[in-house]
C-alpha cells in the first residue's frame, strides 16, 4: 500500500491557496465598493445637500422640514461608511469590521421609513427646475 498523505497535503494545499486567492478577491472588491459608495455619499452630501440648504428656501422653495425629508439621515449614514471604510483599510478580516459596526446599520431602517415621503417632498421640485437634470449630470460627473 502507498503513503498517499503527501498527495492529500499537496490538494489541500493547492485548495488553501485557491480559497485564500478568491478570499482576497473578495475582500478587494468589497473594499473597492465601500471605497466608492463612500465617495457617492460624500459627492450627494456635498454637491447637493449642502448646496440646497444653502439655496433651499430662497432659491428653490424648499423648506427646512422638506430637506430633512428628503435627506434624512443621511449625514449619519455618510459617517458609518466612513469609519467602515478607515476600519476596512487597517484590518485584515473584514468580516470582523462588519460584525462590529452590525448594530449602527440601524440607522438604514429610518431612511428607508422616510424614502416615500422623501419623494413625494422633492417631486414637485424636481419637475419644476433644471436643477435636477443639473445635479443629475454633476452626479454622473463625479462618479
Amino acid at each position: 500500500m502507498r503513503d498517499t498523505a503527501w498527495m492529500e497535503n499537496k490538494e489541500d494545499s493547492a485548495t488553501t491557496a485557491k480559497e485564500l486567492a478568491r478570499r482576497q478577491k473578495i475582500t478587494e472588491e468589497l473594499f473597492e465598493t465601500e471605497k466608492s459608495y463612500v465617495a457617492s455619499i460624500r459627492t450627494l452630501i456635498t454637491l447637493v445637500a449642502d448646496d440646497l440648504e444653502k439655496q433651499g428656501t430662497r432659491v428653490l422653495g424648499v423648506t427646512e422640514e422638506q430637506q430633512m425629508a428628503i435627506f434624512a439621515n443621511l449625514r449619519a449614514i455618510a459617517q458609518l461608511h466612513t469609519l467602515l471604510f478607515a476600519d476596512l483599510q487597517s484590518e485584515q478580516d473584514p468580516i470582523r469590521v462588519f460584525f462590529k459596526y452590525m448594530d449602527f446599520f440601524k440607522i438604514y431602517s429610518q431612511y428607508l421609513n422616510n424614502y416615500d415621503t422623501a419623494i413625494e417632498v422633492s417631486t414637485p421640485h424636481t419637475q419644476h427646475t433644471h436643477t435636477h437634470t443639473h445635479t443629475v449630470s454633476i452626479m454622473d460627473e463625479a462618479e
